[in-house]
């Protein structure tokens, strides 16, 4: 922890650059999540080919579209061309 004055402030160490933390997952942590990617993969790409998975996407891509009414006239201010 960094030192702090009276006042609860952080206290600027002399002669000391800036510093910068990362943070990594232990090591068991990622060979776990590795080995369940490879023992999962067969069946991640099974599903990636199917049809269906494709048909899935077409209507969420088509669910989130918004289409404007062409027989609505767009209102227009004159300001934007």
């Amino acid at each position: 922890m960094p030192n702090r004055d009276a006042n609860g402030r952080f206290i600027r160490k002399e002669g000391k650059g800036i510093e910068i933390n990362i943070l990594l997952p232990p090591l068991s942590r990622v060979l776990l999540w590795g080995l369940i990617l490879l023992i999962l993969s067969p069946w991640i790409i099974m599903i990636a080919r199917l049809e269906i998975w494709k048909k899935v996407l077409i209507k969420f891509m088509m669910l989130f579209q918004f289409k404007e009414d062409e027989n609505e006239p767009t209102k227009k201010n004159g300001l934007f061309g």
